[in-house]
């Protein structure tokens, strides 16, 4: 469920609201969700009383990605769902990239996946103490879609690559180090932060609203000494070594367990890995050679195809069974390692790929 709402300023402006209403499913995108979101904002960006946009989740949670358990269904029955799911989503997460007003993501606890694909398209990324962001499909049997070839892909050093391959969980304080939030907030403060925005006068023109825009969430900004210290800035030498000597997704796994480091953050990291689908950290190995040569408008067009090859994968019918439907977290991936994932099914799966989406590599 998604609830709209029109708030009015001081200078009546408007402020389009959109919130996430799920809070039991950690607000799960479904079909209707996206379909909504992306009429309503159509909608919003040609009115020109809308001054801004802000999305945010009930809950404790902004959003926890998409729901996969409803897409394997479809990919059973072989309907249009997935079809109608991913083109829709994608084009929410267009829409929001190339927006034509400030869009601000207010994204508390879990911002996952589709989530993440929300909160990376909005100019303004807002997040707190309390959130927690991943794009761990390769746990699933799946990759790390709504536009992440584009986003991860701009990550500095490479890091993007260990983000989607190791489906690591980032705190506030990653996320600034990485540059893919912009503010950090009291949960509580930002909770107020649209009666802050109601109660002021935006009736400037455009490049003075965008000022006080960024005044207003610069000054509800907390302590730096108070954000988590980020564990990918404090062993970015250990990470960066392992992307470095990494010719192949095997090197790279090889790599990354091999890192000595004895703590919480990088124990998670090798259990992903070993978790994971051999063939997803093939693919996502592959997906970050590419996302930097396309443009977002291809980059959307690939995931797409991408994505509908993806979801007909026994791995993601058996991943998302593991972890979603029988939760006994344990996957039969179809190859048992990396080293036992074929170069030619890869070649071929991605050229079929490439076929539909009339967009070739090589």
């Amino acid at each position: 469920m998604v609830i709209f709402s029109e708030c009015k300023t001081k200078n009546a402006g408007l402020i389009g609201v959109v919130k996430l209403c799920s809070p039991g499913t950690l607000n799960v995108l479904t079909f209707d969700m996206v379909a909504q979101m992306k009429a309503q904002l159509e909608k919003w960006n040609r009115n020109d009383n809308i001054l801004f946009i802000l999305i945010h989740g009930q809950g404790k949670s902004f959003c926890a990605g998409g729901d996969v358990v409803r897409l394997r269904h479809s990919s059973r029955e072989k309907d249009r769902y997935r079809e109608r799911f991913f083109s829709t989503e994608y084009g929410l997460d267009y829409l929001l990239h190339t927006y034509s007003k400030p869009v601000l993501c207010f994204a508390q606890g879990y911002v996952l996946g589709g989530g993440v694909g929300i909160f990376m398209a909005a100019s303004h990324k807002i997040t707190t103490l309390t959130t927690r962001c991943a794009m761990p499909e390769v746990k699933i049997g799946f990759y790390p879609d709504v536009g992440a070839s584009w986003f991860l892909g701009r990550i500095r050093n490479n890091l993007g690559l260990f983000i989607g391959f190791s489906g690591c969980e980032m705190l506030s304080g990653d996320m600034d180090f990485l540059a893919i939030s912009d503010y950090v907030v009291d949960l509580h403060k930002g909770e107020d932060l649209l009666e802050m925005m109601t109660d002021r006068d935006w009736s400037a023109d455009r490049l003075v609203l965008e000022k006080e825009l960024l005044t207003l969430l610069s000054t509800q900004q907390i302590d730096k000494s108070l954000v988590p210290a980020s564990q990918i800035s404090m062993y970015c030498q250990e990470i960066d070594g392992a992307l470095e000597r990494a010719d192949s997704a095997a090197a790279l796994y090889q790599n990354l367990q091999a890192i000595s480091v004895n703590n919480e953050f990088f124990a998670s990291v090798k259990k992903n890995l070993e978790y994971a689908s051999p063939f997803s950290l093939s693919m996502v190995f592959q997906q970050h050679t590419f996302g930097t040569r396309l443009s977002l408008e291809d980059v959307f067009r690939f995931e797409f195809f991408l994505s509908m090859h993806f979801s007909l994968e026994r791995d993601f019918d058996e991943g998302v069974r593991a972890l979603l439907v029988d939760k006994d977290k344990s996957p039969k991936w179809q190859f048992p390692d990396l080293e036992s994932v074929p170069d030619t099914y890869i070649s071929e799966f991605l050229y079929r790929v490439e076929k539909d989406a009339g967009i070739f590599f090589n």
